[in-house]
C-alpha cells in the first residue's frame, strides 16, 4: 500500500511538472507569435507610412505634361492671366532685341486640351517683363520694358539719355529698353479682350516685377528700375512695394507699403486668403549678386497696408523667373532660371552659367498660412524652361496648370560652357492632384 501511495505521489508530481513545462512552451510560443505579429504590423504600418509619404509628396500632377496648341509666335518674357477657363497672354518678346504688343487668348475644355489661339486687341505699347493680373473680368498690366526696332542704336550713337541699353552679340549694336511707369487695363470676358485704357501711373518706370492682386487691389513687389549717374545709366534692383486699391482710376495714387527684406526682381508672388507670398528672384545685396531661394510672406490688412515680411522655408534651388501659382492651400512654382556648373577640362575648373530649370516645386500652407511644409519636387518635370504658368479652374474636379512659352537653353559646347537661350512657342498643361 505504501508503495502504491509513493507511486501515486510520484505520478502526480510528474504530471504537475509536465503541465508546467507545457505551459512554459505555450507561453513562449505565444510570445514569439505576438512579437512576430507586432513586428509584421509595425512593418506594414511603416510601409504604409512610406507609401503614403511617397503618394502625397511625389505626384502632385495627375499625368505627365502634355502639349497644348502652340503659341502663335516664339515668345518670352510675356505675362499670362487666367479668367475662368480662358487664358490671355500679353506682350513678351524675343529676348533683349525686341518686345511685342501682341495679345492672344485661348480656352481649356474639361479634358484639358487647349483650343486655338485668338488674336485680341493689341497692347498700347510694346512691352516685355511687365506684370499682369486679373480680377472680376478685368486685366491689369503694370510697367515693363518697351523696345522696338527704332530703339536699335549703332556704335557711337548710344547715348546716356536713353533709359537703358544692353549690348547685343554684335559689339556695335546697342538695344535701348525704356522702363514704363504706365498701367493699362481692359475687360476680358473669357478670352474676348476689349479696348485697353490707361490706369494709375506707377511712381517710377520699372520692369521684372511681380504684381498679384488681392480682390480689386494690386500689389507690386520689387523690380528693376533705372537712374542716371553722372555719365551713364545704372540698373538697380528695388526693395519697393506699392499697392493701389483702384488701379483703373488714373487719379488713384499708388501707396508705399512695407519694403521687401532684400532688393529683388524676377521673383514670383501669389496671394492666398489675405497673405502675400513671394518666391525666389534675382537679388544684389551685401556683396552677393545672383538668384535666391528665399521665400517671404506678409499679411494684408483691411486698410490695404501689409505687415512686416516673415521668412519661410526656402525653395530647393536658387531660381529667378520661376512662375508660381496657387490652388487651395498649395503653392506651385514651375521652371525658372537657375545656375549650373559646367566643367572646363583644359584648366580643371568649373564655370557657372544660368540655365532654365524643369523643376515643379510644391509646398502646402499650414498653421493658417503662417508656415509652409517642406518644398517637394514633383516627378513630373516640365519638358523645357517656361516663364508664365496659370491655374485654370474649369470645373470643380478639373483644375489644370497651363504654362505658355518662355526660354529654353541649348549647350553649344559643354567643354567651354557656351550656353544660348531660345524663345519658344510651346504650351504645356497638366491636371492638378493636390489633396
Amino acid at each position: 500500500m505504501a508503495i502504491n501511495k509513493k507511486a501515486q505521489k510520484a505520478a502526480v508530481t510528474a504530471l504537475f511538472i509536465l503541465l508546467i513545462l507545457l505551459f512554459i512552451v505555450d507561453f513562449t510560443k505565444s510570445g514569439i507569435q505576438n512579437q512576430a505579429s507586432t513586428t509584421a504590423s509595425t512593418t506594414i504600418q511603416k510601409n504604409q507610412t512610406t507609401n503614403n509619404t511617397n503618394s502625397s509628396s511625389s505626384q502632385y500632377l495627375s499625368f505627365a505634361w502634355k502639349n497644348g496648341t502652340d503659341y502663335p509666335v516664339n515668345d518670352s518674357a510675356l505675362s499670362c492671366v487666367s479668367i475662368n477657363a480662358s487664358i490671355t497672354c500679353i506682350g513678351g518678346g524675343y529676348g533683349e532685341l525686341g518686345s511685342y504688343k501682341l495679345v492672344y487668348s485661348t480656352s481649356l475644355s474639361p479634358e484639358g486640351l487647349t483650343g486655338s489661339w485668338s488674336s485680341e486687341a493689341d497692347y498700347p505699347r510694346n512691352m516685355n517683363y511687365g506684370a499682369c493680373t486679373s480680377y472680376n473680368y478685368t486685366i491689369y498690366c503694370m510697367g515693363g520694358r518697351n523696345i522696338n526696332s527704332s530703339d536699335y542704336l549703332w556704335g557711337a550713337n548710344y547715348s546716356a539719355n536713353h533709359s537703358y541699353a544692353n549690348q547685343s552679340n554684335n559689339a556695335s549694336v546697342y538695344v535701348v529698353a525704356r522702363h514704363m511707369n504706365l498701367t493699362y487695363y481692359a475687360n476680358d470676358y473669357s478670352g474676348a479682350v476689349g479696348q485697353w485704357r490707361t490706369g494709375a501711373a506707377y511712381p517710377y518706370g520699372f520692369a521684372l516685377q511681380s504684381c498679384p492682386n488681392y480682390g480689386p487691389s494690386v500689389y507690386c513687389i520689387g523690380g528693376e528700375f533705372l537712374y542716371n549717374s553722372t555719365n551713364y545709366i545704372n540698373r538697380t534692383v528695388s526693395t519697393g512695394v506699392y499697392f493701389n486699391k483702384n488701379p483703373s482710376n488714373m487719379s488713384s495714387a499708388w501707396s508705399i507699403a512695407e519694403p521687401y527684406p532684400i532688393p529683388i526682381d524676377t521673383e514670383s508672388c501669389v496671394v492666398i486668403a489675405n497673405k502675400l507670398y513671394c518666391m525666389g528672384g534675382s537679388t544684389s545685396y551685401n556683396g552677393f549678386t545672383g538668384n535666391t531661394n528665399d521665400v517671404f510672406y506678409s499679411t494684408i490688412f483691411q486698410s490695404g497696408f501689409i505687415s512686416n515680411w516673415t521668412q519661410l522655408k526656402s525653395l530647393p534651388v536658387n531660381v529667378s523667373q520661376t512662375s508660381c501659382t496657387s490652388y487651395k492651400e498649395f503653392i506651385i512654382c514651375i521652371g525658372g532660371l537657375t545656375t549650373k556648373l559646367f566643367p572646363v577640362y583644359y584648366n580643371l575648373r568649373n564655370i557657372s552659367f544660368e540655365v532654365y530649370s524643369n523643376k515643379v516645386m510644391v509646398a502646402r500652407l499650414i498653421h493658417n498660412g503662417t508656415e509652409i511644409s517642406n518644398w517637394t519636387v514633383s516627378n513630373y518635370t516640365i519638358p523645357i524652361g517656361v516663364e508664365s504658368c496659370t491655374t485654370n479652374n474649369i470645373t470643380l474636379n478639373n483644375t489644370y496648370i497651363t504654362c505658355v512659352t518662355g526660354y529654353t537653353d541649348k549647350v553649344l559646347n559643354p567643354n567651354y560652357s557656351n550656353v544660348n537661350f531660345y524663345a519658344t512657342n510651346k504650351v504645356f498643361y497638366s491636371k492638378l492632384k493636390l489633396t
